[in-house]
């Protein structure tokens, strides 16, 4: 029977306008290797979905891991989409619309795949290890080749009724405006996206205005990107500065229509255009929040950029494609507080301390708190695998915990036999293994009743 392996691995795939980005990510959310390509212009659907599948071949070719490794496979794609499906509805920016791409990807991949608007899997990456790990509610808009948003409520995903949620770039922001992908005019997608902010500089310069972008693409303004946008910005270049300044402007209204709609704790901007350009981007934004707001809202600073940058959509594809897998997407319940009776616990080199005493050997944190020298026995595989047994897994886990936690030097080195996982499953406890340090974190951010287990002895793992 095959060994379960503790180092599950997944695929994250960030499916952009201008970019295929794929990432291999361990269970913990730890990004392990990355490939990105060019999507093709200009062509058939079916060619970018061969595109996809040939970036995420090269990705497990160079991380020398095999496709039976990863676990599934999360699909972040733009626009309208059916996920029990597989298929997209409309993509105004591609060529993707009507193909059912999730099928077609999982047969050549011989993988599970799911997949989710590329801005709600990138609200959800931010919500899971980013900007909005520590908020209840938060909606994130992410300003590329289109402008979306994903909406948090209760950290619980809101997709709406047709799978529709968050499509702020389509919301009207001038009547009779700029025609819009969608078909629309005057969405804001079609004033403040990248792909507007493109035509109006395009425009402005054919109209003969100078700007320092023409020297800056060679010439060619077919596509303008966003680190061309502020080196533009950093010359203090007129035709760039005065787009951009209206782009943020209408950006600042709808953030302020956000406000005043959900109430989230957070609003988290990211995308391109705010990671190349957010110095200049947020402050416009940050006042006309601050100064049209309703009277009496808080002043608390709604308004917070990504941290996760390119990561966090690929991210948010993994915390699907996890949720599909084990039926249970882990967010944060109560961030930053640890569990009722635990003690305090931190990582350092030397090994971890607990309420501040150090340990270096192996330690169990109970379901109860108590704190106990490890005394769990482990076993080795004749391939070098650290085995945690069925019988010493009771022992760790008698007090029923609803979660285990173990971490340990080398995740990659730890299994459980099969069955030990049987009895987990049949106990209904969600295992993690990882390394001490996200141990730990994961440890304070876990508010169900939990065991702790940190194997730091060096032998083995």
């Amino acid at each position: 029977m095959k060994m379960a392996r503790a180092q599950d691995l997944y695929i994250g795939v960030d499916v952009g306008g201008t970019k295929i980005l794929a990432a291999l990510v361990t269970h913990g959310g730890h990004v392990v290797a990355r490939k990105r390509m060019p999507t093709p212009r200009n062509t058939k659907g079916e060619q970018v979905v061969t595109v996809i599948g040939d970036v995420v071949s090269v990705l497990l070719t160079e991380a020398g891991v095999d496709h039976t490794r990863v676990r599934g496979m999360g699909l972040a794609i733009p626009g309208m989409l059916a996920p029990d499906e597989g298929k997209v509805v409309l993509t105004p920016n591609m060529t993707l619309s009507g193909l059912r791409v999730a099928p077609a990807l999982q047969k050549r991949l011989k993988l599970p795949v799911v997949m989710g608007n590329d801005v709600n899997l990138g609200t959800l990456g931010e919500a899971w290890l980013g900007a909005a790990r520590d908020a209840a509610s938060a909606v994130g808009i992410f300003v590329g080749t289109g402008i979306g948003a994903g909406v948090i409520i209760d950290r619980k995903l809101v997709t709406g009724y047709r799978n529709a949620a968050g499509e702020i770039g389509h919301i009207m922001m001038q009547i009779g405006g700029p025609e819009c992908g969608c078909g629309n005019r005057g969405c804001l997608e079609a004033i403040a996206s990248r792909t507007a902010i493109e035509r109006d500089i395009r425009a402005a310069i054919q109209a003969g205005k100078k700007s320092i972008v023409s020297k800056l693409t060679g010439g060619d303004l077919a596509v303008i990107k966003s680190n061309v946008l502020s080196r533009a910005l950093k010359q203090d270049d007129d035709v760039v500065t005065g787009i951009l300044r209206r782009a943020s402007e209408m950006l600042g209204f709808a953030c302020l229509t956000v406000r005043h709609l959900l109430d989230p704790e957070l609003i988290v901007l990211g995308g391109g255009v705010i990671e190349a350009c957010g110095s200049f981007v947020l402050p416009i934004i940050e006042q006309i929040v601050r100064l049209h707001s309703l009277p009496g809202s808080r002043d608390k600073n709604v308004i917070v950029a990504s941290k996760l940058g390119d990561d966090a959509v690929v991210l948010g594809a993994v915390a699907l494609a996890r949720s599909q897998v084990e039926h249970a997407l882990e967010l944060p319940r109560e961030p930053g507080v640890r569990p009722a009776h635990g003690p305090h616990i931190s990582c350092a080199a030397r090994g971890v301390t607990i309420d501040g005493v150090g340990w270096k050997g192996d330690v169990v944190v109970r379901a109860s708190g108590r704190v106990k020298a490890g005394s769990i026995a482990l076993a080795t595989t004749p391939d070098g695998f650290v085995l945690l047994r069925a019988k010493a897994l009771a022992k760790l886990c008698k007090e029923k915990p609803q979660t285990l936690i173990i971490g340990t030097r080398k995740p990659e080195r730890f299994a459980l036999s099969p069955k030990a996982d049987t009895w987990l499953q049949d106990n209904g406890i969600t295992r993690h293994v990882c390394s001490i340090a996200e141990a730990v974190a994961l440890y304070r951010q876990t508010d169900a009743p939990h065991v702790l287990f940190i194997h730091q002895a060096r032998r083995g793992a």
